[in-house]
């Protein structure tokens, strides 16, 4: 339940209570003065009661049973408990020593590092009682909380240069430091969540926060405050505002000790004003109300008037002399006060750059106090564990509970390593995040030991190397899977780096003949055959320099027993441990290359042989017509020699495309151009043609006919030209013979034979005629599977044939 107060203080001046100016230093030596007198006449107070509190038989019986064995869990908390050479002291020691002298009992005091772990222990039982609590919804869970026993207001602390009056309201966004674990901090998350709380272990560590201006502000309880501001000589702060949180620090007893905590509310309520009014004297600073208002002071003003007329000599030679001393120190303090801006101003630039680079490279920054065990994170190591700073231990153990279960010993081994010193901790482990997620961490430290060589903080950083970690597995599984592949591939595998092979699979070692010991020996290119070494070094060499050569080329080899043999070599680039190298495969083509070669040497063979046999059938066309034209000499009849010489131009024809075969390079097609060129002239000496009288033109495209064409197109154009030279030109008439062929769109060849003489007689149906010419033309059209067609102009006759190409044709 929270509890709105009046003001503790007023804000007029807005500096610490006991740190106001405008008291002046002279009233407070002569109350001193007084005090001193009032105290040694006995009027200046009471003792603490010993008065016996009245209980029932039960809780008597109940304290008996338990004297020495209530556990109370302490921390320093000044002014509630400090801790010297004496012990534990404070406003709250003091109560817990008064409450055992009423009750006529003792408490077992338990001391914790922190605040938080009070409260940790308090709900796990390991205490049965809390010092100074306040009473929170979240407490009532497992405690009862007895009445308050003093009641202290939470103030808003701002450095002095920060001008004007504050509410929480109005600081939306700003930075607060608080004390973790507290009730203050419960009540900020709960009302105002619009404030980026940064929890602290200690009230001096969030008040050096907001003079260094690392925070903008922090909510504290003020006497608190006032004790660590007065103890560290801190000048620079004031108080802004009231927070709205009156803290009422109860004894907690544990919820099942109800009998426990009525016992308390009875020991509190016996004691006597006086008694609260000593202790607060002892520890808290007096307020804003001046001292001289109150009734013990008019009291003891009267007892000791007769003493000021001693004093006020004393008083004004003293105040000449501090006044000298005071101006002095105000100067020196002025300097220091620069300085220390200085310093400050230095500070903070220095730790904004800190922070942007540690943000910019998700570094963690952590300071374990070994001594303490308290653990203090930035808030890049709250991101990187995905913990958030409310929900964090601030201990060694809270931290350890973040490690992978797999990684926790050894990283616990490697802290107690560096503990001892036998080395720095920088290990790398992984860490689970409360959403599940697994990340990889790599820490470093350094241990901050004290002359005897003891620990005490241990610094370092954290660094998020999951991507390099998730890069390394990546690339672990690509060459794992490289290596099974190369290892298993029937294929050769090497890979060069500079000069030398670096990596050879074993289908290299069984190609090459050498071992993978000698392998990795040799230079690269000492494989090769010594006619192909220079080569396979260069290509090798300017593919490590990034420069374009060959991907893919075959040249010879030698194995280690001296036989040769071919490879196909297929090479690339790679980066190999960080640096350029190559790579290659090699596959054996020494029995492809010796078949090919016994294929040459047999398809020369077989050429040698075709143009022999193509030679030997030329030859024996023209003993056929050499025996025809022997024969036509015995035959005195014109038309029967007529006859013989028509056979022997259609055996020429023939004999001319062997002729033309033989000389082809691929023995399988001729120049169709050039074969009708020369079957024509052979055509016009046959007949003893005047070249004056007929011409013949030839015209045509380079066409390419295999012989199966080559040879019917001969005996067309044989029956053709031969029917022109005899009857298109009668009574030695002059005339033109054309022979024209192309190449069609549709790969089609067409062939037109053309003069410009009498032309066709009347009526003439050339697919149907007794001449064994034209009847031969048809026949040998159709073996062509191909199209004829004739006419007769006024001056000549026209035959145009197509048929299906077998052969390439082109310009």
């Amino acid at each position: 339940m929270w509890h709105d107060k009046k003001e503790y203080f007023r804000q007029s001046d807005g500096e610490f209570p006991g740190y106001r100016r405008g008291t002046g230093l002279i009233p407070r030596i002569v109350f001193l003065l007084f005090l001193f007198l009032a105290l040694a006449v006995g009027k200046s107070g009471q003792a603490l009661s010993d008065g016996t509190v009245s209980l029932t038989l039960q809780e008597r019986q109940w304290l008996s049973q338990h004297d020495g064995q209530v556990r109370i869990g302490i921390t320093v908390i000044p002014p509630q408990i400090i801790r010297d050479n004496a012990g534990y002291q404070g406003l709250s020691i003091d109560y817990i020593r008064l409450m055992e002298r009423k009750l006529g009992c003792r408490f077992k005091l338990v001391p914790f590092a922190t605040w938080n772990e009070v409260i940790q222990a308090a709900k796990m039982r390991r205490i049965d009682m809390i010092f100074a609590a306040q009473k929170t919804p979240d407490r009532l869970a497992y405690l009862l909380f007895t009445e308050p026993y003093i009641e202290l207001p939470n103030m808003i602390v701002v450095r002095k240069d920060r001008q004007g009056a504050y509410s929480l309201k109005e600081m939306k966004g700003w930075s607060v430091a608080v004390s973790e674990g507290s009730a203050v901090q419960e009540f900020l998350l709960k009302e105002f969540a619009y404030l980026d709380l940064r929890p602290v272990h200690e009230e001096l560590t969030g008040l050096m926060k907001v003079s260094l201006g690392e925070v903008d502000a922090m909510v504290v309880e003020i006497s608190r405050a006032s004790y660590s501001i007065e103890k560290a000589g801190i000048l620079n702060l004031r108080v802004a505002g009231n927070a709205g949180l009156l803290y009422q620090l109860r004894f907690a007893v544990r919820n099942d000790w109800p009998v426990l905590s009525g016992i308390l509310n009875k020991g509190l309520s016996s004691i006597t004003g006086e008694e609260r009014r000593e202790i607060s004297r002892r520890w808290i600073i007096v307020g804003e109300k001046s001292i001289f208002a109150t009734r013990a002071f008019r009291i003891s003003l009267v007892a000791v008037a007769g003493g000021i007329a001693l004093t006020v000599i004393v008083v004004v030679v003293w105040n000449r002399t501090l006044r000298r001393t005071v101006r002095q120190r105000t100067s020196q303090l002025q300097q220091e006060l620069a300085e220390r801006k200085r310093a400050e101003e230095a500070l903070r630039l220095s730790s904004e750059r800190l922070q942007l680079a540690t943000r910019v490279a998700r570094i963690g920054i952590w300071d374990w106090d070994v001594v303490n065990n308290k653990l203090e994170w930035d808030e890049s190591m709250y991101q990187l564990y995905g913990i958030r700073s409310e929900d964090f231990g601030g201990a060694y153990d809270a931290w350890i509970r973040s490690i992978h279960p797999e990684d926790k010993a050894h990283t616990d081994g490697e802290i107690q390593a560096a503990l001892r010193g036998d080395r720095e901790y920088a290990p790398e482990f992984r860490i689970v995040r409360p959403d599940g997620s697994i990340r990889y961490i790599k820490a470093d430290s350094r241990t901050i030991k004290d002359r005897e060589g003891r620990p005490l903080h241990m610094i370092g950083t954290n660094i998020d190397i999951t991507e390099h970690k998730q890069a390394e597995e990546a690339l672990r599984e690509s060459e794992e899977k490289f290596r099974v592949l190369a290892e298993t591939s029937p294929t050769a595998i090497i890979v060069y780096q500079g000069e030398h092979f670096v990596y050879v699979n074993p289908s290299a070692v069984r190609l090459f003949g050498y071992s993978k010991t000698e392998l990795l020996e040799m230079k690269f290119w000492q494989w090769a055959h010594p006619d192909d070494r220079e080569m396979v070094m260069n290509r090798g060499m300017a593919r490590q320099r990034g420069e374009q050569v060959p991907a893919q080329y075959e040249h010879r080899f030698v194995k280690k027993s001296g036989e040769e043999g071919w490879v196909i070599v297929s090479a690339g680039s790679i980066e190999y441990q960080g640096k350029h190298a190559g790579i290659a495969t090699f596959v054996d083509i020494t029995e492809t290359k010796r078949a090919e070669e016994k294929i040459s040497a047999a398809l020369a063979e077989k050429v040698v042989l075709l143009k022999e046999v193509h030679h030997r059938v030329k030859n024996n066309l023209q003993i056929i017509c050499s025996l025809l034209d022997l024969q036509s000499d015995s035959i005195t009849d014109e038309q029967s020699r007529g006859y013989f010489r028509e056979s022997q131009n259609r055996v020429r024809s023939m004999a001319l495309v062997h002729e033309q075969l033989y000389k082809s390079k691929d023995m399988s097609s001729i120049d169709f151009g050039e074969y009708i060129r020369d079957l024509s002239q052979n055509l016009f000496d046959s007949y003893v043609v005047d070249a004056e009288r007929i011409s013949l033109n030839t015209s045509g495209p380079a066409v390419i006919l295999g012989i199966n064409d080559a040879i019917p197109c001969g005996l067309i154009v044989n029956e053709l030209v031969s029917n022109a030279l005899k009857h298109a030109f009668p009574a030695h008439s002059p005339g033109e013979i054309s022979i024209i062929f192309n190449v069609e769109e549709n790969s089609w060849i067409s062939l037109t034979v053309a003069d410009n003489g009498i032309g066709f007689p009347a009526g003439l149906d050339i697919r149907n005629t007794p001449s064994l010419g034209l009847q031969l033309v048809n026949m040998l059209v159709k073996q062509l599977q191909g199209r004829i067609t004739f006419g007769s102009e006024q001056a000549g006759a026209i035959i145009s044939i197509t048929f299906p190409g077998s052969g390439q044709g082109g310009q």
